[in-house]
C-alpha cells in the first residue's frame, strides 16, 4: 500500500522553500515601509522649506511695496506730525525686512545665493538712498519729494521686486528637484520590488 505521505526530504524541501518565500515577502515588505517612510520624510522636508522660504519672500516682497506707501506718504504729507509717523513706521519696516532678510539667508541653498545677494544689494542701496531724505524738512519734502519718488523709489522697487521673483523661480525649481528625488525614490523602490 503506498503512503499519502511526502517523503521527508520532500517535506524538508518544501518547508525551505515556502520558508524562503516568507522571507523575502516578509523582507519586501520591511523595505516597502521604510522607502514609503523615506518619501513622506523628504516629501516633507521639501514642502517645509519651499513653505518657509515662499513665505519669508512674499513678507519682503510686501514689505517692499508698503516701504514705497511710507516713503510715498511721508514725502508728501504736509503735516510735520504725520510725516514723522510714516517716517517711524519706515524706520519699523526696515528692521523688520533685514530679520526676514537674514531668516532667509539661512535657508537658501548655494543655487540661491548670487540671486539673494543682488536682492539685498538693492535693498541697501534702497535704505541708503533713503536715509539723507529721512532728514529732510516741510519745505524740502514739498519741493523734491514727488521727484524722488518718481526717479528713485518707484524704479528700485521694481529692480527689488523682480529680483525677489527671479528668487521666487528658483525656490520653484528647487520643489520641482525634490520632486524628482522624491519619484527617484519610488523608482528605485519599483525595481527593486520587481526583482524581488
Amino acid at each position: 500500500m503506498q503512503s499519502d505521505h511526502f517523503p521527508l526530504n520532500n517535506r524538508l524541501a518544501l518547508l525551505a522553500g515556502f520558508g524562503s518565500i516568507l522571507v523575502i515577502m516578509t523582507l519586501a515588505g520591511l523595505d516597502a515601509l521604510r522607502v514609503l517612510q523615506d518619501v513622506r520624510q523628504n516629501d516633507d522636508r521639501i514642502r517645509r522649506q519651499f513653505l518657509s522660504q515662499n513665505h519669508v519672500l512674499n513678507d519682503i516682497r510686501s514689505q517692499v511695496y508698503l516701504s514705497g506707501t511710507f516713503v510715498r506718504d511721508y514725502l508728501l504729507e504736509p503735516d510735520a506730525g504725520r510725516a514723522d509717523k510714516s517716517r517711524l513706521s519706515l524706520e519699523q519696516l526696515r528692521r523688520q525686512m533685514k530679520q526676514a532678510l537674514d531668516s532667509y539667508r539661512r535657508q537658501i541653498e548655494p543655487a540661491q545665493l548670487v540671486h539673494y545677494s543682488a536682492l539685498e544689494a538693492e535693498l541697501s542701496e534702497y535704505w541708503r538712498i533713503l536715509a539723507p531724505v529721512l532728514e529732510w524738512g516741510p519745505a524740502e519734502r514739498q519741493r523734491l519729494g514727488y521727484a524722488f519718488l518718481r526717479d528713485e523709489v518707484y524704479p528700485r522697487r521694481q529692480n527689488m521686486l523682480a529680483i525677489a521673483d527671479k528668487i521666487a523661480g528658483i525656490n520653484e525649481q528647487q520643489l520641482n528637484a525634490g520632486n524628482d528625488q522624491v519619484v527617484s525614490l519610488l523608482g528605485s523602490f519599483q525595481t527593486r520590488l520587481a526583482v524581488t
